[in-house]
């Protein structure tokens, strides 16, 4: 559909509208120019009480057009405030269509809070501290996003993009995180307790002292994430991937580790205790100390195989490929010539004793 074309009437009075203020400043001027060299031609012959008087006329009225011009500027901010505050009130609504549009608007205004290189504290966000209970904003671009503070009870976020988001002190109680980008976000204290984080993507992510009591993260990815501190006590972490992640004083009583990968995960002073590590993949590079509870309630010891608590424990001599992208598949070649396959954000694919598992083909 094309364009209606403006006459030029319209094209002026469109002009008149969009530079208004350059308009008034400029008229101003331009009187204040006329009205100087009307006052040189009267007080030509008087330097005295006619030109002060005129001189305070002018000043008069620059005063005037200053204010004016100020007033402009505090309505325009009174505008935008009350735009980001409605804005704010529809990010929380139940409609769907109406909360994705709000957040959407924030993000290309620039109002979710910025990271980069340069600044690297986030900048004011209009969620900061909001009240987003129940909302759903599945499949919302949050990237970034400042949401510290923010309540997130029972809200829907499966499958939305928070990488790099800030969730410090967030309330993500019985929140639907299935699938969720949260590659490098900051979850420090957020609390996770009964969230769905299955096949979550959490890469660096930072969960120190978070609270993931009876949270979900089977099949989710946690490579390198910071978990030191966090309540993990009955927590579903099966066939989660653990790869170098730091869980380093983590409580993770009662929780279920079955099928997870273990290989140079941190488990310094961590609680294992009634844990289940049923064919978790734990070897010499996972790192357990003196003050890491077993779960028989001991403590670990050098002399001590985890393998009496069902752990794979036995050497890896090999794997294919070296390098494995997010959902691909690695092969482990046992020292007793054994290959199992485990799969990202799936598990074990084969049997301990190399078969494959049906339920997983």
């Amino acid at each position: 559909m094309t364009e209606a074309t403006l006459t030029r009437d319209e094209e002026i009075r469109q002009i008149h509208r969009e530079y208004t203020t350059f308009y008034q400043l400029g008229g101003g001027l331009l009187l204040v120019v006329i009205g100087v060299l009307i006052g040189a031609l009267i007080f030509a012959d008087d330097s005295g009480y006619g030109t002060n008087i005129y001189t305070e006329i002018l000043s008069v009225g620059l005063t005037i057009g200053v204010l004016n011009v100020l007033q402009e500027r505090r309505d325009t901010r009174n505008r935008i405030k009350d735009l980001q505050e409605q804005l704010v009130r529809e990010a929380g609504s139940p409609a769907y269509a109406i909360a994705i549009t709000a957040v959407d608007t924030m993000r290309k205004r620039g109002w979710l809070g910025r990271k980069n290189m340069i600044i690297p504290d986030d900048t004011e966000s209009l969620l900061e501290n909001a009240n987003l209970f129940r909302v759903d904003l599945q499949n919302v671009n949050l990237e970034g996003s400042n949401l510290t503070n923010v309540n997130l009870y029972r809200a829907n976020l499966t499958g939305t993009n928070l990488a790099g988001a800030n969730l410090t002190n967030a309330i993500l109680w019985k929140e639907n995180l299935t699938r969720t980008i949260l590659e490098g976000a900051n979850l420090t204290s957020a609390d996770l307790r009964s969230t769905d984080l299955t096949s979550a993507n959490l890469l660096q992510a930072n969960l120190t002292r978070a609270n993931l009591y009876r949270a979900n993260l089977s099949n989710a990815y946690l490579e390198r994430t910071d978990l030191t501190s966090a309540n993990l006590e009955s927590a579903n972490l099966i066939d989660t991937h653990l790869v170098e992640a730091n869980l380093t004083g983590a409580n993770l009583h009662r929780a279920n580790l079955t099928g997870s990968d273990l290989t140079e995960t941190n488990l310094s002073s961590a609680n294992l205790r009634k844990a289940d590590l049923s064919d978790a993949l734990i070897q010499k590079s996972t790192m357990l100390d003196e003050n890491t509870i077993l779960p028989d309630g001991s403590n670990w010891s050098k002399e001590r195989d985890l393998a009496e608590f069902g752990a794979e424990t036995r050497e890896i001599i090999s794997q294919e490929p070296k390098v494995v992208l997010l959902g691909g598949t690695v092969i482990y070649t046992f020292a007793d010539g054994t290959k199992r396959r485990w799969q990202r954000f799936n598990g074990w694919l084969d049997d301990r004793d190399g078969n494959p598992i049906a339920d997983n083909t």
